[in-house]
């Protein structure tokens, strides 16, 4: 008799309907709250219901990838650097490094090899800031975007604003602190809760880009103010407002400016007009922060601007520019920025960028007969225009609209101004630049070092700024003879070289493709480049120290500009360290998102304890001064979120200068609405989700 032969069951079709499909990849919210994840994308629908941002991790197979690409990339630059520093060993040491160069290159494939199973092993027992850490989810929201920013008005106004941004923080903060609150009460995620958490970035935005710039109709844009009014302009804008953004020679349009007004036949053309009347504008809108209790005709700034848009502002699209048309696009972005129109004011000095490029501003200028005065001004134009363009790179956290690779252009010279149009200073000036000549060929070779690329990289600029000059003794004469001494170009340039400092750290930490390397060579970059920021502080002259300030000393307002610069490029610097901060971090990232949060405190510091405003608007940056303050807070309430409320209780520090931030928005919010908005904002978080502070 034949053996059965053993037929599996059927299933049947209640079985089939109640068997789970298991997905190849859950998404990471799922894999934390060990939910069960549909696989769905670009959202899945359990991130789709509650209103998460869904990622999907990488594959253990693409992990492996990244992982022996970042490592090759490692030996590679330790190879290099056992090469460099191979000369200044002792003959024992210079042969053991060339036995294991000679070693490595040969057994190199068969170590690449049996990496593969070693890094499979070992990706259970690494933590998350390990070289192959998972990536977390609004760190790799950057090279995406959710909302549609043509939804509405609102939307059109505020546009996009990137990671960099102190309002980005403020979402941030916002969605984690609401998340984390909504899981400690064990809420049922319902449509409404859903629509809360669906907030759009602008609902933290504090910009007034929504609100209509109401320019003034039937003005005769030919007529100026009295001479008396014009000379209290003219001299509040070159003390408050130039000597952190020279594009126009002092010594030139002060000339121009007496002859305007003491030679009434004289009729210049518009586009000098226009910069006049901008000067006017941002003098008035500084007036009215000064005196805005009692304003008066020279703080009417809209009456100004006004007048320079009907001159040339509103052919900018279809002129073709010329130096005097940068300079109005340029002082058309800075007054924007005082007044609150971040978005407005990233748009004019994109296109005042795209300006001085057609004029070639990007780069040096050899031809012979250009005068050295013109050359120079020129130079000032563009790192003007360099400054402005990074500063408004971080609020609104777009990247930046200029390419240092593309750039020539030497670094403005560290005179003063009247030493342009002393015919005994020209040669000087030329020595100066020609000894600057001899630094280049090492630039050259680096531009070559792309800095999203190797963590070591710096901006060649950067390295080789003073290369011809004695920095512990602030600088000297190439013939060696007198100091140079503490002025505003001087201080300038020092401006320039935290700025760049901080597009190096924009384009290596945020941008999309930077932010897909691997965190430890993103730690590596933000080691190594805080150290070079604070050497670079260490190395500033004592007249600019702004470790202890005293009201009374000289160039006051020069060392608390660099102060809240230098801060401020610290705290973009290391606040990725702070919001990946977790129990699991490594001690290098603990320590620096610590020295973020002591940045932002510190930032905090340089204002009086009981709020002054006089003193933030005559001392301070006071064009810029809400979007420091708004950084360094949202820093310190993103320390707060990351505790927790079962967390350890925050230090006295952190509470009281929250706080203070609060009081001096506050104090701000009555002569500016846009501060009137961050206060407001602020005041909603911490009352919302650390109301303790409030006690």
């Amino acid at each position: 008799m034949a053996s059965k032969v053993p037929i599996p069951k059927v299933p049947t079709a209640h079985e089939q309907q109640h068997r789970p499909n298991r997905v190849r990849l859950a998404c990471q919210n799922c894999r934390e709250h060990k939910a069960k994840c549909s696989g769905h994308r670009p959202k899945c629908d359990r991130c789709r219901r509650v209103g998460l941002i869904c990622s999907y991790p990488e594959s253990q197979r693409q992990t492996i990838e990244r992982q022996l690409a970042a490592l090759t990339d490692q030996v590679h630059i330790y190879r290099d650097l056992l090469r460099e520093i191979c000369p200044r060993l002792d003959a024992a040491s210079t042969r053991r490094v060339e036995d294991v160069l000679s070693t490595g290159t040969s057994d190199n494939n068969a170590s690449l090899d049996n990496l593969l199973p070693t890094l499979s092993q070992s990706r259970s027992r690494d933590g998350p800031d390990s070289i192959h850490s998972k990536a977390n989810p609004l760190e790799s929201a950057t090279d995406f975007t959710e909302e549609d920013f043509n939804r509405d008005g609102k939307a059109q106004a505020t546009g996009f604003l990137g990671e960099h941004s102190s309002i980005f923080w403020l979402y941030w903060i916002k969605r984690e602190a609401e998340q984390a609150r909504l899981s400690m009460e064990d809420v049922c995620f319902t449509p409404h809760h859903q629509q809360n958490r669906q907030g759009f970035v602008n609902s933290v935005n504090y910009s007034l880009d929504d609100a209509d710039l109401q320019l003034m109709d039937g003005i005769d844009a030919l007529q100026v103010p009295p001479q008396q009014t014009a000379d209290d302009l003219i001299q509040s804008y070159f003390e408050f407002a130039h000597p952190s953004f020279p594009i126009i020679s002092r010594i030139l349009f002060l000339t121009q400016y007496n002859t305007f007004y003491s030679r009434p036949h004289v009729r210049p053309g518009r586009k000098w007009l226009a910069v006049l009347n901008l000067v006017f504008a941002i003098a008035a809108r500084y007036h009215q922060l000064v005196q805005w209790n009692n304003p008066g005709h020279e703080s009417n700034h809209l009456l100004y601007f006004s007048r320079a848009w009907n001159l040339c502002l509103s052919d900018s699209l279809t002129g073709h520019p010329d130096p005097q048309q940068v300079q109005v696009e340029g002082l058309a972005s800075f007054y924007l920025m005082s007044v609150g129109h971040a978005n407005r004011a990233w748009r004019m000095c994109c296109l005042s960028i795209s300006s001085a490029i057609a004029m070639g501003l990007h780069l040096r200028n050899e031809n012979s007969g250009i005068p050295v005065v013109s050359k120079e001004n020129r130079y000032f134009v563009w790192w003007s225009l360099y400054t402005l363009g990074i500063t408004l790179s971080i609020v609104t956290g777009r990247g930046p609209s200029i390419n240092y690779h593309f750039m020539t252009t030497p670094l403005p010279i560290p005179f003063q101004d009247q030493m342009l149009w002393d015919i005994d200073s020209l040669s000087l000036i030329k020595d100066y630049r020609a000894i600057g000549q001899l630094t280049r060929p090492q630039e050259l070779n680096d531009q070559g070092n792309d800095v999203s690329e190797c963590a070591a990289t710096t901006l060649p600029a950067v390295d080789s700024v003073f290369a011809s000059f004695d920095r512990s003794s602030v600088g000297q004469t190439p013939q060696g003879g007198r100091k140079i001494a503490p002025n505003e170009s001087l201080y300038f340039l020092y401006f320039v070289e935290l700025t760049l400092f901080t597009q190096e750290s924009i384009g290596s930490l945020y941008a999309p493709a930077a932010v897909r390397r691997p965190w430890a060579n993103r730690e590596a970059f933000i080691i190594i480049n805080n150290k070079k920021v604070e050497t670079w502080s260490h190395q500033l002259p004592p007249e600019y120290q702004f470790q202890r300030i005293e009201p009374g000393q000289a160039h006051v307002r020069q060392s608390v500009s660099l102060a809240f610069c230098y801060y401020s490029c610290k705290i973009l610097l290391l606040q990725p360290c702070l919001r990946r901060l977790s129990n699991n971090s490594s001690e290098a990232c603990k320590s620096l998102a610590a020295s973020c949060v002591e940045a932002a405190s510190l930032m905090l510091r340089l204002l009086p304890d009981h709020p002054d405003t006089s003193w933030l608007y005559t001392v301070a940056p006071w064009w810029c001064a809400l979007h420091y303050i708004m950084q360094s807070t949202s820093v310190l309430l993103m320390k707060l979120c990351k505790l927790g409320a079962d967390g350890p209780d925050p230090s006295e520090t952190v509470r009281s200068s929250v706080r203070k931030a609060l009081y001096w928005l506050r104090e701000m919010s009555a002569r500016d609405p846009s501060a009137e908005r961050a206060w407001q904002i602020c005041e909603h978080i911490v009352a919302l989700y650390f109301p303790s502070l409030l006690d």
